[in-house]
């Protein structure tokens, strides 16, 4: 069912039509109430969703009594819908809930009404309790036959706490798989070749969904459409064109993807792995004032692209939920952190001490789609003053000057 691949902003009338060709049934991720719950039964249920798998409430639909869909004959649309469900989510759970909440969805039978489809991501920081004692809920049928929130036994929190431990493994699995696959590469021919044996300064970024729990594509989709699937950058593309494309296992690799000496992973999981060496030489306009080190505008405009890529890869794999971008930078003590005022490279920084850096910061695909700037504006800022930064400080302005920077490098408009 095209609900459970799709982004909850790209639902439609269709994907309500094909729940009911299909004759969807309720499940442990699929719920369907034909009048808009109150709030605390709202709560129970979508807490009970982040608390055991994540999953799906449709408003303005009709079951048979046994959980399989009859009828969406709709409900009126509700003036600030989706305001009211953040806002009970962060009031009335602890720790508050991530929810996504669609547009009103025209229902296929009755085009004066509307359907809502409510996701709420298998939660990081469960379990979820309802506000004034009323328990943690878990989506259950042990009582009942049929899938709705259940207050949850130790032994079922327990469980819920152990698989989801589980998929952190996987995540960090695929994360120290990526980063052996780039070193397998700097030890090949050709990475020997282009890195004359000894590569510099690296940046590795993964971007992951916290809990890849399911495989959003097949492998065979990799192959036939994302190994076209590029974004505008520097007047050539990102990935970098006609680059080879390499399968290996649940994975897509573009070794140069990024230009430089650089590898790009596409994932099954939803999992996106960028490197690319930023050390390198640098010189002005007329080929003088040559210098080593790390261009401040480059790696401001390698985050921007990296991140813009993997929200569109995200999208088009249909995946919508929390992510974790996890950043790692090696090889990086006392290499020169240069910035080019009046395009002369003048060096800014270096780390003293540290050869390595490794940060995560959580965000998510909303996030990544509507406010891209400010994660990478983060990002960049941790990065610049562990590379000790000379700038006095990096408030706010600083920060945006340091976006339009990056914007420029990647011949964007600011």
């Amino acid at each position: 069912m095209s609900i459970f691949d799709k982004s909850i902003t790209a639902l439609a009338t269709a994907d309500l039509q094909e729940l009911l060709t299909e004759q969807a049934v309720e499940n442990i991720r699929l719920e369907f109430k034909s009048i808009p719950p109150s709030k605390e039964e709202m709560l129970k249920k979508l807490s009970s969703f982040a608390n055991t798998y994540g999953g799906y409430v449709v408003v303005g639909a009709t079951e048979d009594g046994k959980g399989r869909l009859q009828s969406l004959p709709g409900v009126a649309a509700i003036n600030g819908y989706r305001q009211q469900i953040v806002q009970w989510c962060y009031d009335g759970v602890w720790p508050p809930l991530e929810v996504f909440v669609s547009d009103p969805i025209p229902t296929p039978q009755d085009a004066t009404k509307v359907c809502y489809v409510i996701e709420v991501p298998l939660s990081a920081e469960a379990p979820h309790f309802l506000n004034g004692r009323k328990g943690a809920y878990v989506r259950t049928d042990e009582h009942s036959q049929r899938f709705e929130p259940q207050l949850a036994t130790y032994d079922e929190l327990t469980h819920l706490g152990n698989r989801r431990a589980a998929l952190v493994q996987r995540r960090e699995a695929l994360g120290r798989r990526s980063i052996e696959r780039f070193n397998t590469y700097v030890g090949t021919d050709y990475g020997k070749a282009n890195t004359k044996g000894d590569i510099g300064a690296t940046i590795f970024v993964s971007i992951s969904p916290q809990f890849p729990h399911r495989q959003l594509v097949e492998h065979g989709t990799l192959l036939t459409h994302f190994t076209t699937h590029h974004i505008s950058w520097r007047q050539e593309g990102f990935p970098t064109p006609n680059r080879p494309k390499i399968s290996a296992h649940e994975s897509l690799l573009i070794p140069g993807g990024a230009y430089r000496f650089s590898l790009i992973e596409i994932t099954v999981w939803g999992h996106l792995f960028y490197a690319v060496e930023l050390e390198d030489l640098h010189q002005d306009e007329k080929g003088a004032e040559q210098a080593r080190g790390i261009h401040s505008n480059a790696i401001v405009g390698y985050l921007l692209v990296f991140l813009e890529h993997a929200s569109s890869v995200l999208k088009a794999q249909g995946y919508d939920g929390p992510l974790l971008v996890n950043v790692q930078m090696v090889r990086i003590r006392g290499v020169p952190f240069l910035a080019f005022p009046y395009n002369a490279p003048k060096e800014v920084g270096a780390a003293p001490f540290d050869d390595t850096l490794s940060f995560e910061v959580g965000t998510s695909s909303t996030a990544l789609a509507t406010d891209r700037d400010s994660v990478v504006g983060e990002i960049a800022k941790t990065i610049f003053l562990a590379l000790n930064w000379s700038a006095p400080a990096l408030g706010p302005d600083a920060v945006k000057q340091l976006i339009a920077k990056g914007k420029e490098y990647n011949f964007w408009p600011k």
